[in-house]
């Protein structure tokens, strides 16, 4: 069974290694799979061969493990080894994604515009076919006044209140907010500053009315500052 292995380089030796790859006509991935076969026969036969300092340079591997005065094994080239080798190799998919974490989107997005085409016709046509549909029925619900629900909310919360507006950055913002202090800083900030009682309507439907009760006292609750109006 293959495992995926990640390693992080700079953007210069990045583009080397993209650079040797396409003078040899090959993929980075072979390159490199390729170094990593002929490090280890030198290694494993006996060889040293030169290492890369902190500027990028190669220089003799004179320095491997040795003892020191006291016997001690001495490692200056790998001071956190022991750790270094507690380390989970990455799945595929982890290192997929390692390895793409700074991506130019010049990159990134032609291979997913060729995903995301579909060269069935056949399928294509049952694609539009679907999303006609779709809104032509939306479209007869709504001069039919048949709609109920979120649809009616929607009507009476429209963006071009300041009401329906608080609303939309609610509806895209709450649930990527991870910690419920936020959260809560939000729903007071958009919530308690809404005049909801101008969207209480008798010829509002149910729900509607309902809803905007529960954002009226919800923006009452949230603009309190005082145990005193509170209890008011």
């Amino acid at each position: 069974m293959a495992t995926t292995l990640g390693i992080k380089v700079d953007e210069v030796l990045r583009q080397r290694i993209k650079d040797a790859a396409a003078g040899l006509e090959r993929t980075p991935h072979w390159l490199i799979k390729q170094a990593i076969f002929n490090y280890l026969e030198q290694v494993e036969h006996g060889h040293t061969p030169p290492v890369m300092d902190g500027n990028g340079l190669l220089q003799p591997q004179d320095d491997l493990p040795q003892e020191d005065d006291t016997g001690h094994i001495v490692s200056p080239l790998q001071p956190f080894l022991e750790f270094a080798q507690d380390v989970a190799p990455q799945t595929p998919l982890r290192a997929a994604i390692t390895a793409h974490w700074r991506t130019p989107e010049t990159e990134c997005v032609p291979p997913l515009l060729a995903q995301a085409e579909v060269a069935d016709a056949q399928q294509r046509k049952a694609i539009f076919d679907m999303a006609t549909d779709l809104v032509r029925v939306l479209r007869n619900k709504r001069k039919g006044r048949a709609s109920g629900g979120v649809e009616d909310l929607i009507q009476e919360f429209a963006l071009s209140s300041q009401e329906g507006v608080a609303l939309m950055c609610l509806a895209e913002a709450l649930l990527r907010i991870p910690d419920a202090a936020t959260r809560d800083a939000l729903i007071r900030d958009k919530i308690s500053k809404g005049d909801w009682r101008a969207h209480l309507h008798g010829n509002n439907p149910l729900f509607v009315n309902a809803a905007t009760w529960g954002l009226l006292i919800t923006g009452k609750l949230t603009s309190t500052n005082s145990e005193t109006s509170l209890a008011s």
